[in-house]
């Protein structure tokens, strides 16, 4: 702004000038004119471009003027972001705390609900298991009865009976493990058993104890045969009818060889109890589906035949099983447990002439209870253990003594369960009162008692016993109980197979 008007100063005194040299009009005075117009010319351009700059250094700083208040607003903006941001977070921390806060509060009361529940179910189970009282008895729920199925779940049966949902079968090693349970109207049961059933051996029909009398040599052939008749026979073949249905067929084979052109006998293949043969039939000769793998040859002389070498199979019939039914019963909620073991062959005596010693081993299952009121130790539930047994077959005329460990508790590995050595008597050893010890952290206590029977892979064997099966209880001064069962093997190059 100062440019201008110095300029505009001089421009004035420039054009006084010229006026002045006006009014002369010589020649020395046109040419002065003329330079001072020329010098006007140049101060007026100076004056034009003094004004652009004065103009555009305005402009820019207008520019800087807005870039400066658009910063102040950036910033001020800016400034009310972080506030609003660090209120933000003051609320989100608070409520993350308040919610914090909220979880411990629930996850205590949980903890409370789940302790005394804990609680409530060990007292349940302790008093099952026979109580605080020394001489308190454990509650029956009944009785069990096992039939052990070779890569299937046990047939089980109770008393009181109990219809069982959606067994589930399991294995650990060569045992067999059966997992029941049933939520019913008045009761939750649940029952686990043990078995060591084996497959199925195949022998000669003419040796079977079931087949032998039924087939007969064919003369002058390598061929057996059986007379079939009725439905008490495991028979089957694609000929013959499903759904109910029967069907009488036709004659298709000549057998009387009378040379007429009327065929005599109906003759398809099939098989008896898994074993491939074919069969014959003459008469009228019909077969009625009953339902299932059952037929009825309920017409017709009926025979099967197949190869003198056919091998029929025969179930296992050696073999043990243990385990232990719990029951709740819903109303009061009390708690009732068995334990039970069995098997086929047992032995009846242990033969004079056994001598030495041998190690048995397997597993051990069953349930416990540990209610401390006062404590932080409550539990109750079921475990799976290792059994290790001993037996000293002793001198003549005596079947000598078992004692045995249970150890390697699923629920903690501080237990043990010591067997104190028992009489062997008809192959058997009787519970005994106190005769169980049973150890907790270094602590033992003893209470309870087991027995055991000896089982053999046939009946009547003189050789060392297969294996041995049994239960046991337990008490740990006013405060454990349990009950338990086992089954246990001798290997075959201590105790050899008959």
């Amino acid at each position: 702004m100062q440019s201008r008007f110095w300029m505009a100063t001089l421009l004035g005194f420039v054009m006084v000038a010229v006026s002045a040299c006006g009014g002369s009009g010589g020649s020395g005075d046109s040419a002065r004119i003329t330079d001072l117009e020329e010098q006007l010319e140049t101060v007026q351009e100076g004056l034009e471009e003094a004004e652009r700059e004065a103009a555009e250094a305005e402009e820019q700083l207008k520019s800087e003027q807005e870039a400066r208040r658009e910063a102040e607003r950036e910033a001020a903006e800016a400034a009310e972001e972080r506030r609003a941001a660090e209120e933000a977070e003051r609320q989100a921390e608070e409520a993350r705390e308040a919610a914090e806060a909220e979880r411990q509060r629930l996850q205590e009361e949980k903890d409370e609900a789940e302790q005394a529940a804990n609680q409530a179910q060990a007292k349940a189970a302790f008093d099952g298991l026979g109580g605080q009282d020394d001489a308190g008895t454990r509650t029956d729920p009944g009785d069990v009865s096992v039939t052990p199925r070779y890569g299937r779940t046990a047939t089980v049966m109770t008393t009181p009976a109990v219809q069982f949902d959606s067994p589930r079968r399991s294995s650990s090693g060569q045992w067999s493990i059966t997992t029941l349970s049933n939520d019913g109207s008045t009761h939750i049961d649940d029952v686990v058993v043990y078995s060591d059933i084996g497959g199925p051996t195949r022998v000669l029909f003419t040796e079977h104890s079931t087949y032998s009398n039924l087939f007969a040599a064919v003369a002058d052939s390598n061929n057996i045969s059986a007379t079939l008749s009725g439905n008490t026979h495991p028979i089957a073949s694609q000929r013959f009818p499903g759904g109910g249905r029967s069907i009488t067929y036709e004659h298709t084979v000549d057998t009387t060889d009378d040379d007429t052109v009327n065929p005599d006998t109906t003759r398809f293949s099939g098989s008896f109890d898994g074993v491939s043969g074919r069969f014959e039939c003459t008469g009228t000769c019909t077969v009625a589906h009953e339902g299932g793998s059952i037929y009825n040859l309920s017409s017709g002389n009926w025979t099967f035949i197949t190869s003198n070498t056919a091998r029929a199979p025969v179930d296992d019939a050696s073999y043990m099983y243990f385990g232990w039914w719990k029951r709740e019963e819903k109303s009061s909620e009390t708690l009732s447990f068995e334990m039970f073991s069995g098997g086929m062959h047992p032995v009846s005596n242990v033969p004079d002439a056994l001598r030495g010693t041998a190690t048995y081993t397997g597993p051990a299952v069953g349930q416990y209870a540990i209610y401390q009121p006062l404590g932080a130790q409550t539990a109750s539930g079921s475990f799976t253990a290792r059994a290790e047994l001993t037996a000293d077959f002793g001198a003549a005329d005596a079947e000598g003594t078992l004692s045995g460990r249970v150890t390697s508790f699923s629920n903690t590995p501080d237990w043990s369960v010591t067997l104190q050595s028992q009489t062997i008597a008809s192959g058997a050893v009787a519970r005994a009162a106190d005769s169980v010890g049973w150890t907790i952290s270094g602590n033992t206590e003893v209470g309870g008692g087991w027995s055991a029977q000896f089982f053999s892979d046939v009946s009547g064997s003189t050789a060392y016993p297969e294996g041995v099966a049994g239960t046991f209880d337990a008490k740990f001064d006013t405060v454990g109980r349990l009950i338990g069962a086992f089954g246990a093997h001798c290997p075959t190059s201590t105790c050899p197979r008959n």
